[in-house]
């Protein structure tokens, strides 16, 4: 019967262990996903302000139905909400790392406060910012995941092993 148990146990640890290799992997993946919406939406900004400052809400309407959409950062701007209240309030179901989220939220809160050019200076360095972290991201997604699921197995393995 004991032996039973820990069989079961075994098991189950090892089950656990698989299934956080398999989370933190989907993770990675969204954070991949997220950092590329943020940086699309920043590029149709871009392509937008250029030929004529557009709104807020306009800009909701222009982009792509995806990750920000789901977050709800879309509805938010199309109901009037600034860029950076909006950013603010979903912000938190984005992957980001924290200087990266202040840079967005900086530029979304100062948006629209300057000349054009002056918006189209500011919006390519933020641009060029992200795409060098989107780069980052990305190069080190494939590396992570990886590491995730052989450490998993690894752990799974050792704890099935200490336990039998």
């Amino acid at each position: 019967m004991t032996s039973g148990f820990s069989v079961l146990g075994a098991a189950l640890v090892g089950l656990a262990c698989l299934l956080f290799g398999r989370s933190y992997a989907a993770y990675v993946k969204a954070r991949v996903s997220d950092y590329t919406a943020v940086l699309e939406f920043l590029e149709l900004m871009r392509r937008e302000i250029s030929c004529r400052l557009a709104t807020p809400a306009e800009l909701a309407s222009r982009a792509a139905r995806g990750r920000l959409a789901e977050i709800g950062f879309l509805d938010l701007l199309a109901g009037g909400e600034s860029l950076g209240s909006a950013f603010r309030a979903t912000s938190a179901r984005l992957a980001l790392d924290d200087g990266d989220m202040t840079l967005v939220c900086g530029y979304f809160d100062g948006f629209g406060g300057a000349d054009l050019e002056g918006e189209l200076r500011t919006l390519d360095a933020v641009i060029e910012n992200l795409t060098a972290r989107v780069a980052a991201v990305r190069a080190d997604s494939a590396s992570q995941i990886k590491l995730a699921r052989a450490l998993s197995v690894l752990f799974a393995l050792g704890t099935i092993i200490l336990l039998l």
